[in-house]
C-alpha cells in the first residue's frame, strides 16, 4: 500500500472544521441580515463551501444549494427584500454554486491525478521514495516497502520523521555523499550498488533525480531497482561466453562463422596463425572463397549453393582442399562445415592436414627408398634414385647426396642439376664439414644458387648425415627454396632415411667384399682340381718306372704311391662336391667361370 505524500488530516478534523466554520459563517450573516445587511458578510460562506467541495468533491454543488436556500430563506424571513434584492441573492446563490461546482471539478481532476500518479508509482517494480533538503522522507511507494520486506529492513514505527539513511542504514558514505550533491548541483546522478546482507547478494541500480521548484532544488525522487538477476544472467552469460570464446580459441582448428554470401563475420585465433591475416582483416573484410586456392573454389560454391538451397544431405559436411595463406603457400585441409540452426550462418572448420599428408608421401618416399635399397646392386644408381625420390616430397625442394671417401666429401647425386655447382661449392663449406666432423645435423640460411634459369634464392639448407656405426659414410643435403613447406618432423623422418641408405652402403661393400672372396675361392678350386691332374701324371709315371725295374723297389714304392693316390681320390671327391657351391655361387652372385692354365701336359 503506498504512502501519502505527508500526514493527512483525519476525517473527523475535517468535518470539525467544515461543522465550525458552517455554524460561524452562517451565524455571521445571519446576525449581518437581522441588522439589514444583506451584501457584508455572504462572501464568508464560500469558506465552508471551499472545505466541502475539496474534501468531498460529489457533495460540494449539494452543500453550496442547502448554504444558499438557508442564506436566501433567512433574507426572506429578516428582510423581505424587493424583487431586485431577490434577483441579487438568487445570484449570490447561484455564484455559490458555480465555485462549489468549480473547486469540486478541480479536486476530483486533481484527486484522480493523484491516484493514477500513485497507482503508477505503486505498479512499479521498483523502490520509489522522495525526500526533502534534509533527508526526511516525504513519499514511498509499494515497491519500496516489498524492497525493505525483501532484503529484511523493517520500517519504523514513524518513518515521516526519521532520515532515510536510518531506515536504510546500509547505504554506504559515498552514496550518502551524492545526495549533498543533487541538492547542490541539480545534477541526477546514477550508479549501482552491491549490498550483502547475511548470505544474500544484493545488486542495485539507483537513479537519484532532482526536483525543482521556484529554480531550487526542494526534493529528491530516487528510484532502486533490483537487478540482482540481471546481474546473474550476465555472469551466466559472460560465463557461457567464455566458455564459448575458450572453447572457439582452443578447438585446435581454425574456425570460423561465415554468412549466407560466405563473408567471414568470426575467426578465432587459429585462423590467424593458418592463414596468416589478423581477425581484423578477416571479419568482415574477406570471404571464405578468398582463402581458398583457385582449382578449388567452384567446388565449395557448388557445395555451399547447394546446402543453402536445403539439399543438405546430397552435400559432405567434411571434405579436403587446399587453402592460401597471406604470403601465397599452401596448405592441405580438411574442411567441416555445419549449418547454424535457424540462420543462414554456418560454421567452418579448418584443420591443416599439410603436416600429415607430406608424412603419408615420405612414408611412400620412405618405403620406395627401402625398395631400391633391396634390389638396387649399383651404389651411384641407388643415390640418383633415391635423390628422384626425396624430391617429390615438395615441389620447393631440392634434394641431394654425398659420399665420404678418403676424407673428403664427394658430390654423387642430386635431383635438379641445375643446383650442381652451388651443391659442389657447399660440400666445401665449413657448415657440412661439421656434420661429417660431428655426426649431427646443421644447417645454413639464405643461400644464393646463380644457373641458366637465372638467380634462385634458397631460403634454407639442411645437411644430416649418414651414419652407420660410428662411421659417417656421406651426408644427405636438403634445399628449401621459397615457401617450402618441410617440418621438424620430416627431418627426423629424413634423418633415419640417410641412416638407412648409409646401411645400404656398408651392405652394398660389405656385399662387394664378400664377392670378391667367392670369386678367390672360386679360382682356387679350380686351380686345385689342375693341380690334382698335375700330381696324378707324375705319379703314374713313377708306378709304371718301378714296374718295369722290378728288383723288390716296386713292393718298397707302391704303398707311398697308394697313399699318395688315396689323398688325391679325396680331393676329388671334394672337388665333384663343391661344383654344386660353384653353381650356387654363379647364380646368385654372379661369379664366371675362370679358365685356369693346365700347365704342361
Amino acid at each position: 500500500m503506498a504512502q501519502k505524500s505527508s500526514p493527512q488530516i483525519e476525517d473527523r478534523w475535517w468535518n470539525l472544521a467544515i461543522s465550525l466554520s458552517t455554524a460561524f459563517t452562517l451565524g455571521i450573516v445571519l446576525i449581518s441580515l437581522y441588522f439589514g445587511h444583506s451584501v457584508l458578510f455572504t462572501h464568508l460562506f464560500y469558506i465552508p463551501i471551499v472545505l466541502v467541495a475539496y474534501r468531498h468533491p460529489d457533495r460540494g454543488i449539494y452543500f453550496a444549494s442547502l448554504l444558499g436556500l438557508a442564506y436566501f430563506a433567512s433574507d426572506m424571513a429578516l428582510n423581505r427584500p424587493d424583487l431586485f434584492s431577490m434577483s441579487v441573492g438568487a445570484g449570490r446563490i447561484g455564484m455559490m454554486i458555480i465555485v462549489a461546482w468549480v473547486v469540486s471539478f478541480l479536486t476530483s481532476t486533481l484527486h484522480a491525478g493523484e491516484e493514477r500518479y500513485r497507482e503508477t508509482i505503486d505498479a512499479s517494480r521498483d523502490a520509489i521514495f522522495v525526500v526533502d533538503r534534509g533527508l526526511i522522507p516525504v513519499l514511498f511507494n509499494a515497491g519500496f516497502f516489498e524492497w525493505c520486506d525483501k532484503i529484511g529492513v523493517k520500517m519504523p514505527k514513524s518513518p515521516w520523521n526519521t532520515p532515510i539513511f536510518e531506515i536504510l542504514p546500509f547505504i554506504p558514505p559515498s552514496l550518502q555523499a551524492q545526495y549533498g550533491w543533487v541538492f547542490v548541483s541539480g545534477t541526477p546522478y546514477r550508479t549501482e550498488e552491491r549490498f550483502e546482507f547475511g548470505e544474500r547478494e544484493v545488486h542495485t541500480e539507483i537513479h537519484i533525480t532532482p526536483i525543482e521548484e521556484d529554480e531550487e532544488v526542494r526534493r529528491v525522487l530516487t528510484v532502486v531497482r533490483d537487478i540482482t538477476l540481471r546481474k546473474q544472467a550476465e555472469e551466466e552469460l559472460r560465463r557461457s561466453m567464455d566458455l564459448y570464446h575458450t572453447i572457439f580459441d582452443t578447438t585446435g582448428s581454425a574456425t570460423m562463422i561465415v554468412e549466407e554470401n560466405g563473408t567471414i563475420v568470426l575467426a578465432n585465433r587459429e585462423c590467424e596463425t593458418l592463414f596468416g591475416y589478423t581477425a581484423g582483416e578477416l571479419e568482415g573484410g574477406m570471404v571464405l572463397l578468398d582463402l581458398v586456392a583457385k582449382e578449388d573454389r567452384l567446388c565449395i560454391k557448388q557445395y555451399n549453393e547447394t546446402r543453402l538451397a536445403g539439399d543438405a544431405a546430397g552435400v559432405p559436411r567434411t571434405f579436403e582442399a587446399r587453402c592460401v595463406d597471406a604470403e601465397g603457400l599452401s596448405h592441405h585441409v580438411l574442411i567441416h562445415i555445419g549449418t547454424i540452426p535457424q540462420t543462414r550462418r554456418t560454421v567452418v572448420s579448418v584443420l591443416d592436414i599439410t603436416a600429415r599428408k607430406q608424412a603419408e608421401r615420405l612414408i611412400a618416399i620412405a618405403n620406395a627408398v627401402r625398395h631400391m635399397i633391396v634390389h638396387e646392386t649399383g651404389k651411384r644408381d641407388l643415390m640418383h634414385k633415391a635423390c628422384r625420390e626425396l624430391a617429390q616430397l615438395d615441389p620447393r625442394i631440392i634434394a641431394a647426396i654425398a659420399l665420404c671417401e678418403e676424407g673428403r666429401v664427394v658430390p654423387v647425386a642430386i635431383s635438379d642439376l641445375r643446383y650442381r655447382a652451388m651443391h659442389a661449392l657447399q660440400l666445401s663449406r665449413p657448415w657440412v664439414k661439421e656434420v661429417v666432423a660431428n655426426r649431427s645435423p646443421n644447417f645454413e640460411a639464405e643461400l644464393v644458387s646463380q644457373h641458366d634459369d637465372g638467380v634462385e634464392f634458397i631460403e634454407y639448407a639442411f645437411a644430416l648425415p649418414m651414419i652407420y656405426g660410428a662411421t659417417v659414410k656421406g651426408v644427405l643435403v636438403i634445399y628449401l627454396l621459397p615457401k617450402a613447406l618441410v617440418g621438424e618432423q620430416e627431418l627426423h623422418s629424413l634423418q633415419t632415411l640417410a641412416n638407412d641408405l648409409a646401411f645400404a652402403l656398408n651392405s652394398m661393400e660389405i656385399e662387394g667384399e664378400k664377392r670378391m672372396a667367392l670369386i678367390q675361392i672360386e679360382k682356387n678350386m679350380e686351380q686345385l682340381a689342375v693341380l690334382n691332374d698335375h700330381i696324378r701324371n707324375p705319379l703314374q709315371a713313377i708306378v709304371g718306372t718301378v714296374d718295369l725295374e722290378g728288383d723288390g723297389l716296386s713292393d718298397a714304392i707302391r704303398p707311398y704311391v697308394d697313399e699318395i693316390d688315396s689323398l688325391i681320390n679325396e680331393l676329388d671327391v671334394g672337388w665333384v662336391e663343391s661344383e654344386n657351391i660353384r653353381a650356387f655361387l654363379r647364380k646368385h652372385y654372379d661369379i664366371p667361370g675362370y679358365a685356369v692354365d693346365p700347365g704342361p701336359e
